[in-house]
C-alpha cells in the first residue's frame, strides 16, 4: 500500500512540475504577442493534426476551437501568379494566423519544390490578421537559437527564401514580425513595418541583401537577435526610443550601414551587435544609460573616428568590443565612471590592473605594458597596425586566446611570470619575427595558425618554448 501511495505521489509531483513549467513557459515567452494557447505542446498537437485539416484548393487549414482558421500550408503547386494573397477569411472562417514550426510546416515548401515560388514578386497580407506565426515565442526556449559567431543557422520563416519577392503589404493589425519571416528574401529592397508592431523576432530579415531602407515603428519594444544580420545593402535605420537592448548580432555584417543613432533608453549593446559594420562612420555616441557593451560589439567598425566616449554608468566592456576599430584615436571616460580608465588609446579598468583594448590604429611602435597590469582581454592587441614591439608586464600570468589576433607586431617578449599562453594567442601574426619566452615551463599553445614560419623563438634549453618551436617547425635560439 505504501509503495502504491509513493508511486501516486511521485506521478502527482511530476504532473505538477510539468503543469507549472508549461504555465511559466507561456507567460515568460509569449510577451503578449502570441497568446493563442497556454502551452506550446497543445499548439503542436492542434495545428499539426492532419485529420482535422481542411482545404479550399489553395490552402490547407484547420479550424480552431473558437471558429477561427489557422493556415497550415499552401497546396496549390500550380500557382504561377506574381502577387500572393494571405486572406483574412477562408470559407467563412476568420484567419487567425499561419502555423509554422519546421520545414515540414513551412507554408510555401511545396511551391518551392515545384519552382513556382520563384514567380512570386509581391505578397499581400489582408487586414485583420494579427499574427503570422501562431507558434511564435510560446514554444521556443529563450536561448534556443543562441549561436557563436562562426555558426550558421537558417531560420525558415513564412516568406523566407522567396528570392524574387520585392514588395510586401502587411496589415495594420499585425503586432509582430516573427522569426525568419523574410530571411533570405534577397530581392526585397524596402518594407514598411505596420505601426502596431512591437516585436521583431530572431533573424526576421537575415540576409536580405538588397534591403536598403526600413522604417521601424515608434511602438517597437524589442528587436531580437540577428534580425538584420548580413543586410549588406542597408544604409540607414532608425532605432525607436523604446528599445533598451541591441541584441546579439542584430546588425552584424551590415557593411554599408553608414550612420545610426542609439536611443537614449538603451542599457545594453549585445555580442557582435554591430560587428563588421565597416562603413559605420563618425563619432558614435554611446547613450548615458548603457551599462554593458558585450564581446565584439563594434568589432571591425573601421570607419568610426575620434575618441569613443564611454558613459558614467558603464560597468562592462566585453572582449574585442572595439577590436579592429582602426579609425578610433582614443577613449573618453565620463566623469564619475567607477570601472574604467584610459591612457593614450589604451582602455584599462579603473586601477589599471587589466587592459581591455589597445586600439588597432594607435601609432606607437613600441609598448611596454605597465607594471600594474595583471591581465589583458582576448583581442586586446588584435589588428594593431603600427605596433612593432611589445613587452608584457611581469605581473601577468597568462596570455589569453586571440590576444594578438592578426596583429602586425614583430617582437613579443613574455616575462618569467607568464606561465600559460592560450591556444590561438598569436593567430594571424604574419609579421611576427621574434618571440621570447623567459619562463622555461610556460604552457605553450597547441594551436597557432597563420603565424610567420620564419619566426624565431627564444627560450631556455629543454624548455617548453623549445618544444613549441620544434612542433611548429620554427627556428629556436637558446637564451644563455
Amino acid at each position: 500500500m505504501k509503495k502504491i501511495l509513493s508511486l501516486f505521489l511521485a506521478i502527482l509531483t511530476i504532473f505538477s512540475v510539468v503543469s507549472m513549467a508549461s504555465g511559466a513557459f507561456a507567460s515568460e515567452y509569449d510577451g503578449n504577442y502570441n497568446a493563442f494557447d497556454d502551452d506550446g505542446a497543445a499548439i503542436i498537437q492542434k495545428y499539426t493534426n492532419t485529420e482535422k485539416s481542411k482545404s479550399n484548393g489553395t490552402f490547407i487549414y484547420i479550424v480552431d476551437d473558437d471558429g477561427t482558421a489557422v493556415i497550415q500550408k499552401v497546396v496549390d503547386k500550380n500557382y504561377t501568379g506574381k502577387t500572393f494573397v494571405i486572406p483574412a477569411k477562408i470559407d467563412g472562417h476568420k484567419v487567425k494566423g499561419i502555423y509554422i514550426d519546421t520545414n515540414a510546416y513551412q507554408p510555401f515548401a511545396d511551391l518551392k519544390k515545384s519552382g513556382n515560388a520563384d514567380t512570386i514578386t509581391s505578397v499581400k497580407v489582408e487586414e485583420g490578421i494579427t499574427q503570422l506565426d501562431v507558434m511564435g515565442l510560446i514554444n521556443r526556449p529563450k536561448d534556443s537559437f543562441y549561436l557563436d559567431e562562426y555558426s550558421v543557422k537558417t531560420i525558415h520563416g513564412i516568406f523566407s527564401d522567396l528570392k524574387n519577392l520585392t514588395k510586401v503589404s502587411l496589415p495594420s493589425t499585425l503586432r509582430a514580425i516573427d522569426a525568419g519571416m523574410f530571411s533570405y528574401c534577397t530581392s526585397l529592397k524596402s518594407i514598411k513595418i505596420p505601426d502596431k508592431v512591437e516585436f521583431i523576432d530572431y533573424a526576421a530579415f537575415l540576409n536580405c541583401t538588397s534591403l536598403k531602407s526600413i522604417k521601424l515603428p515608434s511602438k517597437l519594444k524589442r528587436i531580437s537577435e540577428r534580425a538584420f544580420r548580413d543586410c549588406v545593402s542597408l544604409e540607414t535605420i532608425n532605432i525607436p526610443t523604446n528599445i533598451e537592448k541591441i541584441e546579439t548580432m542584430t546588425f552584424s555584417g551590415c557593411k554599408n550601414l553608414k550612420s545610426i543613432k542609439l536611443p537614449s533608453k538603451l542599457t545594453s549593446i549585445g555580442i557582435a551587435a554591430f560587428a563588421y559594420c565597416e562603413s559605420l562612420s563618425g563619432n558614435l555616441k554611446i547613450p548615458d544609460k548603457v551599462r554593458v557593451i558585450e564581446d565584439k560589439a563594434f568589432y571591425g567598425c573601421k570607419s568610426l573616428t575620434g575618441k569613443m566616449r564611454l558613459p558614467k554608468k558603464l560597468e562592462k566592456v566585453g572582449d574585442g568590443a572595439f577590436a579592429f576599430c582602426s579609425g578610433l584615436t582614443g577613449f573618453r571616460i565620463a566623469d564619475g565612471n567607477k570601472y574604467f580608465s584610459q591612457k593614450g588609446g589604451v582602455l584599462f579598468n579603473k586601477d589599471k590592473t587589466k587592459i581591455y583594448c589597445y586600439l588597432s590604429g594607435k601609432e606607437t611602435k613600441e609598448y611596454k605594458v605597465p607594471s600594474t597590469v595583471k591581465s589583458v582581454s582576448s583581442y586586446a592587441f588584435a589588428g594593431t597596425k603600427y605596433l612593432q614591439k611589445i613587452t608584457l608586464s611581469d605581473k601577468m600570468k597568462k596570455v589569453p586566446s586571440y590576444a594578438f589576433y592578426k596583429s602586425k607586431v614583430k617582437t613579443i617578449i613574455l616575462p618569467k611570470s607568464i606561465n600559460q599562453v592560450k591556444d590561438f594567442a598569436f593567430d594571424g601574426c604574419k609579421k611576427l619575427k621574434s618571440l621570447t619566452v623567459r619562463n622555461p615551463k610556460c604552457d605553450m599553445p597547441y594551436y597557432c595558425n597563420g603565424i610567420n614560419k620564419k619566426m624565431t623563438v627564444y627560450g631556455y634549453k629543454n624548455s617548453t618554448a623549445q618544444k613549441f618551436a620544434k612542433k611548429a617547425k620554427l627556428k629556436f635560439v637558446e637564451i644563455k
